[in-house]
């Protein structure tokens, strides 16, 4: 880095990467100082390449950091959002971005690059993003039962048939999507339905109505679903009747049920989510996070995972009931 003269007393002054005002540390003068583009281009590929070093070795904290350092110093230049992209799937080098199974488009730093990013930035994460593609299309029409993510993976496969496999995922997409649209009705009677009990159940200060209430939902649709692959599961968070703290009202479950994940966060009401999940699956696994801002690499504080069943003319219904130290779970066939 360029070194500069103290405009009144003459002394050196070493500029840093990132200040534009340097205060001479003989007489206290400040001065604003220009830093020549090619050297802080140097500076920014020198804080980068120290990054990748610690993405190699697979050391996280210091990776992040350098990006953190790097993102604050050189603002404007947007070639750290690569590295936030990195951290935020654990990758050990940048070209892995490209056989992710996400759509890396769902990234705020890929989001910054398309704004903001030069050309060559802008070209380089999109390049990332399609080869990603095949990846994600995989994953998604493989596992999942979401009507908003099928459609989207339906559009990708259209727009890249060049995709590996694309003619037979996109069948298997569309068959899903086909499924979907038979059963859209009964499926928007539930979602309808569980958004209005916390209230209802509120206003009517009897928690004990729930399971009437659910069932009334089974009676109406739970038969619709006997001969398709999938199910709908209704996953009941209560809100442990006012024995926890703020603090504790901000913990977090995820729940996993074969690929289906949702996240739910404890507070001052009771939580009622659905989630369309294979009837092949065996086990719930339910995790609490003592924190509502997690991500896919933080350790929960426990993990249970009960068994779960199918049984035709039945609507399934996990019941999370939270305790001080643990959790109570179990499982109701309406």
């Amino acid at each position: 880095m360029a070194t500069f003269v103290c405009e009144k007393c003459g002394a050196p002054l070493e500029a840093v990467l990132g200040k534009t005002i340097l205060k001479c540390t003989y007489c206290g003068y400040s001065q604003a100082i220009t830093i020549p583009e090619l050297e802080r281009d140097d500076e920014i590929t020198k804080y980068y390449k120290e990054a990748l070093a610690f993405f190699e070795k697979g050391e996280w904290k210091n990776a992040k950091d350098k990006a953190d350092k790097l993102t604050s110093i050189a603002a404007d230049n947007k070639v750290p959002c690569l590295l936030h992209m990195m951290y935020e799937h654990r990758v050990t080098k940048e070209d892995k971005l490209g056989s992710l199974p996400v759509d890396l488009a769902d990234s705020p730093f890929y989001a910054m690059i398309m704004e903001e990013g030069s050309d060559e930035l802008k070209l380089k994460a999109e390049n990332y993003r399609v080869s990603s593609f095949s990846a994600y299309c995989k994953k998604v029409t493989g596992s999942s039962y979401k009507y908003e993510e099928l459609q989207k993976i339906e559009k990708i496969l259209k727009e890249y048939p060049d995709i590996d496999n694309s003619k037979a995922l996109l069948k298997e997409c569309q068959g899903k999507l086909a499924m979907l649209n038979q059963v859209s009705a009964e499926l928007e009677y539930i979602k309808e339905r569980i958004i209005l009990i916390p209230s209802e159940i509120n206003k009517e200060g009897k928690k004990s109505k729930l399971k009437s209430k659910l069932s009334e939902i089974s009676d109406k649709v739970s038969d619709k679903f006997n001969d398709y692959p999938f199910a709908p599961v209704i996953v009941h968070l209560d809100d442990g009747d006012g024995i926890f703290t703020m603090e504790e009202k901000g913990s977090t479950y995820t729940v996993k049920i074969g690929d289906a994940y949702e996240m739910m966060t404890l507070g001052s009401q009771m939580k009622l989510i659905l989630m369309l999940v294979d009837k092949s699956t065996k086990k719930i696994a339910v995790s609490r996070y003592i924190s509502s801002h997690i991500d896919a690499h933080d350790v929960p504080e426990y993990t249970k995972t009960p068994s779960i069943k199918f049984p035709k003319n039945k609507l399934a219904v996990c019941n999370i009931e939270p305790r001080i130290l643990s959790s109570s779970i179990d499982m109701d066939y309406l």
